[in-house]
């Protein structure tokens, strides 16, 4: 914990305990196997008659990593697996010594008035247990250039989790329990602490106050409003998102906001790489944005230069050159996003040495940067593949196929016609399992921009590319299951959309003519047409076993129908899955006992533990020994067994163990197999059980 942490490391930083430490972590020169490593205590200069005292673990936490990382090396980093570093602990004094505030300690000022009334310091230095001997260095040099490896710090600023000192205890995820704000090098809260997340961009703070987040600048004043569900960030600029929508652009380099036009997606590398050059030497400063499926551009302003219109458009371009595709025809743009040549082909490819080769009508033809036809092309038109090329691809549909190049595929009809454009990342047949044929003969499943979607065997979009998976269907429901964004839901054969995906999970094979959704954590299902039978309200529901299916709900188990009637009382701390001969095993107050069809308790919770009522007999455990009862609760044989196997073999009998020797019991409870041999190695119908007696293995039956 960290009270005890930060004691232990505030003594021995105030003492200066020495340990022995080379530098980064090296096998063989490190003389202590196991050191401490010290936190460093800086003392900043009085400032208006008050001294900040900073505990901090951040060179320590990375010596322990390195010293790790030297003596046990591993393909995974230490630092992936440590705890994450301490956070800083801010204690401020007055000039007669007095502590008279602190943040993130874990002590009481009276506890921390008594650790430091020695502590008689120089008024600027650091104290730190790196090197074998006490290290002081005055400012402005050392201590200015130690704070600024704070993790993205703002000079003078510095987070803080509670006011009061006492309450804060460190745990691996801190972040998690306690609320940021900030505090100035006074001591004095500037952000109060009510934010869930604080981040410096710039010379300003991006922050997140109940799950939504803005800019705020030092004065706290609202850059970008705290009212966005999500951000993602460049190197020089943070985008706001609502709805998965972009809205806005804030660049702290430059301090400009910029209002987007709700943007599926920006091509947020671009952002970094204004510099860009084409093949023709020319700076490309056009950034590739998508609405609503289709691709545009905007500038490096963030200013919306080409509306989203193309199916497809390549980010980066050769020659001064770009491919795009609208209406599966292909043409070229410019590097400020002109149409210099029309979306007119059937085929393309890119420039080279101010030629390319494009397909239309069929024919192949050579075209300079302008789109005149010309000659003189010396490279060839990179064939496309077919399916049957392709692998284990397989054509799906008849009088289709699936062509690719360069990892992008396409629809071609037996002629070679395009049916959809080369710019799929993925395309698969649908596999149908109620249907006559194994794969749908109207629809193919593809990926475009890493999302999933349907096109029909024409190249028609029949499901948008938003989803991430969408599987096949089975389960004899003619339905197949989405997921996007971790939330699931079910179209039909046509993939019209029959649930949307807003359950947690989705289960059509446990229960037949049922499907099993998860809302809030909690399980329900409803029937084949969809109408929900039984309320989500379970833990877990298992699968289903003679009309009868067992249910979890607040720790505790039971049985209901197919209709959702409760058979056995949902009370039971464990349940077997299934009933065997009209009873099942289940525990109650650390007992077990078994329960009949009706919910009646057949045979008392005396037992330790027990089997599956699958025989005549079964076995039970009291105390340390099992022995064999009927369904009426007579013991059949006595308490002398270590272990009793869970199922009886085809011959009738069951594995038995009695001082660590083996044999079998039949079902009267008898021991036709006497327990004398070593081990068991399975069971022959011919010849009977093989066991080892010795060295001597031998079938008995």
């Amino acid at each position: 914990m960290f009270t005890k942490a930060f004691r232990f490391f505030i003594l021995l930083s105030l003492c200066i305990v020495i340990f022995n430490d080379t530098g980064f972590a090296q096998p063989g020169k490190r003389k202590k196997a196991n050191p401490v490593f010290n936190p460093d205590t800086v003392y900043y200069p009085f400032y208006n008659q008050v001294q900040m005292i900073e505990i901090n673990y951040k060179r320590a936490w990375v010596e322990e990593a390195y010293h790790k990382e030297g003596y046990q090396p591993r393909a995974m980093p230490f630092g992936f697996s440590m705890p994450r570093v301490h956070p800083g602990v801010y204690i401020f004094r007055n000039q007669s010594g007095t502590i008279i505030r602190a943040y993130n300690s874990g002590y009481s000022l009276d506890s921390l008035n008594k650790i430091f009334k020695d502590a008689k310091k120089e008024p600027s230095q650091i104290i730190t247990g790196k090197s074998s001997y006490p290290v002081r260095h005055s400012f402005p040099i050392r201590v200015m250039e130690y704070a600024q490896q704070l993790e993205k710090a703002i000079p003078g600023f510095y987070k803080v989790y509670t006011e009061t000192p006492q309450l804060f205890t460190y745990t691996p995820e801190f972040d998690e329990q306690f609320k940021v704000g900030l505090i100035d090098t006074l001591g004095t809260i500037v952000f109060p602490i009510e934010f869930d997340y604080i981040e410096s961009i710039g010379n300003d703070f991006l922050v997140k106050k109940s799950n939504l987040f803005g800019v705020l600048n030092k004065e706290k004043q609202a850059i970008i409003p705290v009212a966005y569900e999500s951000v993602s960030q460049t190197a020089d600029a943070v985008i706001f998102s609502n709805n998965n929508k972009k809205e806005k652009i804030y660049d702290f380099k430059k301090k400009t906001v910029t209002t987007l036009n709700n943007y599926d997606w920006i091509d947020e590398d671009r952002f970094d790489d204004a510099d860009q050059i084409s093949t023709n030497g020319k700076k490309v400063n056009l950034i590739a944005v998508r609405k609503n499926g289709l691709t545009g551009f905007i500038n490096q302003q963030k200013k919306e230069i080409v509306t989203p219109v193309y199916d497809y458009a390549q980010v980066n371009y050769q020659e001064g050159r770009s491919l795009v595709c609208r209406n599966n025809k292909w043409g070229y743009v410019d590097e400020n996003g002109k149409e210099i040549i029309p979306c007119q082909y059937e085929d393309a490819m890119n420039f080279y040495q101010g030629k390319a080769l494009v397909t239309s009508n069929g024919s192949v033809l050579c075209i300079d940067i302008n789109g005149n036809v010309t000659a003189g092309c010396d490279e060839k038109l990179i064939k496309w593949e077919k399916s049957s090329e392709l692998g284990d691809r397989g054509s799906f549909i008849k009088n289709r196929y699936i062509a690719g190049r360069v990892h992008r595929y396409g629809i071609v009809d037996e002629s070679g016609k395009f049916k959809a454009a080369i710019y799929y990342e993925n395309i698969t047949g649908i596999r149908l399992s109620n249907n006559k044929t194994e794969w749908s003969q109207q629809y193919y499943k593809a990926r475009r921009f890493s999302k999933w979607g349907v096109i029909s065997k024409n190249g028609d979009v029949i499901l948008p590319f938003e989803y991430d998976d969408i599987y096949d269907f089975n389960g004899g429901h003619n339905k197949a299951m989405l997921r996007k964004d971790e939330r699931y839901g079910m179209v039909n054969e046509d993939f019209k959309m029959l649930l949307p995906c807003k359950y947690e999970a989705l289960n059509y094979s446990s229960i037949p003519g049922k499907i099993i959704f998860t809302e809030k954590g909690k399980q329900g299902w409803m029937d084949a047409n969809l109408k929900v039978q039984v309320i989500p309200q379970y833990n877990e529901i298992g699968n289903v076993a003679n009309a009868r299916v067992r249910v979890k709900k607040d720790n505790f188990y039971g049985i209901i129908d197919t209709s959702g009637k409760e058979i056995v009382p949902i009370r039971y701390e464990s349940l077997a899955t299934q009933f065997f001969n009209g009873l099942i095993l289940a525990s109650w107050r650390k007992k077990w006992g078994y329960v009949d069809s009706t919910g009646t308790v057949a045979i008392a919770f005396q037992y330790d533990n027990g089997r599956n009522f699958s025989g005549k007999i079964t076995a039970v455990q009291k105390g340390k020994l099992y022995g064999f009862i009927n369904r009426n609760n007579e013991p059949v044989s006595g308490f002398m067994y270590d272990f009793v196997d869970y199922e009886w073999t085809i011959d009738g009998l069951i594995k038995v163990v009695k001082k660590e020797k083996i044999g079998f019991v039949n079902q009267e409870g008898r021991e036709v197999i006497p327990c004398m041999y070593d081990e068991e190695r399975g069971f022959n119908p011919k010849l009977g059980h093989y066991l080892r007696l010795g060295t001597v293995w031998m079938y008995v039956n």
